[in-house]
């Protein structure tokens, strides 16, 4: 494969966000596509007229990553917004939890009271929920 088919495949690695060498979501650069190609840092150097269309591709890749950068961070703030509203949500299913118990021992008590008095016409029910008959 020719060097520089190599960098291209390098720098498209890069964009796609599957690298083989370099960190995922690495900066495109010339060095960065260098070293995802295999190549030392620099190998890609402006002086070079064979890597003139490749260094302007690179910066074209590099302005598209960096449009796009607003929307990924639109992204990551929803995120975290949807997961802040997901762990207060699951506060406050455990705080109603622990009321509808009380409320639901509550009741209990208030039926077992109801049938040591002789209450009237027994209003008394498996309470399933919690398994306790009374």
């Amino acid at each position: 494969m020719p060097v520089l088919d190599e960098y291209r495949a390098a720098l498209k690695r890069l964009i796609d966000g599957d690298p083989l060498i370099v960190r995922t979501g690495s900066k495109i650069t010339n060095d960065s596509v260098a070293l995802e190609a295999g190549r030392s840092r620099g190998a890609i150097k402006k002086s070079r007229v064979e890597f003139t269309d490749l260094i302007s591709e690179i910066k074209h890749a590099a302005s598209e990553r960096d449009n796009s950068a607003p929307v990924i961070q639109l992204a990551n703030s929803q995120l975290k917004d949807a997961r802040n509203e997901l762990s207060r949500l699951k506060e406050e299913h455990l705080t109603l939890l622990a009321k509808y118990l009380s409320i639901l021992h509550y009741n209990y008590q208030l039926q077992v009271e109801n049938k040591r008095l002789g209450g009237g016409e027994s209003v008394l029910v498996e309470c399933v929920q919690i398994g306790i008959e009374i």
